[in-house]
């Protein structure tokens, strides 16, 4: 009986072993430590009901697919975790990349506008034919038309950005929902926090893009042309 059972518990030791040893992803490697787990507990659980190596082996075999089916489960939430991560993360990327040319573009705008006003400024006080003052201001009125447009344009490309990742974020604090439900919230994922930090980059050179406007309009506002 004791050789019986040294050669059970030497199969099922090299089960296990040869089980997790082969698993080549964090997903495969889960769902083997689920039933391996399985195979552990229900080998117990069927030596200490029936006393015997038959027992143990049952509850090995039962134990084992048990295990097998809760691995598999925590195996595709897994995989579903990491898809939505990098989803969030690819998403981030894509609101900082443009959160920067943003940033780029308010700098010329900065330079633009100011090149503007002293253009302006300068037409106020020159000593000039009206035929030479009323081209330059045809010329700065098409120089800020044409700044008035790049700066909507950006503003409305953010404005698409920003709600784009305001539905993401949603969708997940959605599910998030349904499945901590009864539960003590979790704090966000990385790749919820990468998005949140994107979206203040992003909100940051859309405040730039409307102040660059409202320079803009109290140029206008001075009729100054």
């Amino acid at each position: 009986m004791s050789t019986i059972r040294l050669t059970l518990s030497r199969s099922v030791l090299f089960w296990l072993l040869a089980l997790l040893s082969a698993c080549a992803t964090d997903q495969q490697r889960t769902r083997s430590e689920g039933t391996a787990a399985g195979v552990v507990a229900g080998a117990a659980l069927g030596r200490a009901i029936t006393g015997d190596d038959r027992g143990t082996a049952l509850g090995a075999v039962i134990g084992g697919i048990v295990g097998a089916v809760a691995g598999n489960h925590v195996a595709k939430k897994k995989v579903a975790y990491a898809q939505r991560e990098e989803q969030l993360r690819q998403s981030a990327q894509q609101t900082m990349a443009l959160a920067e040319s943003t940033r780029r573009q308010n700098e010329k705008l900065e330079h633009d506008i100011a090149e503007l006003d002293r253009s302006v400024r300068e037409l106020a006080a020159a000593r000039i034919s009206a035929a030479s003052r009323q081209t330059a201001a045809d010329t700065n009125q098409r120089r800020s038309a044409a700044l008035f447009e790049t700066i909507e344009r950006q503003l409305q490309q953010m404005k698409r950005e920003v709600e784009r990742q305001n539905q993401l974020i949603a969708a997940v604090q959605a599910q998030d929902t349904a499945q901590e439900k009864g539960k003590t919230p979790a704090e966000p994922s990385d790749g919820m926090r990468l998005v949140a930090a994107s979206l203040r980059d992003l909100e940051a050179q859309t405040r730039q893009l409307e102040l660059a406007r409202l320079q803009l309009q109290q140029i206008d506002e001075r009729r100054a042309y």
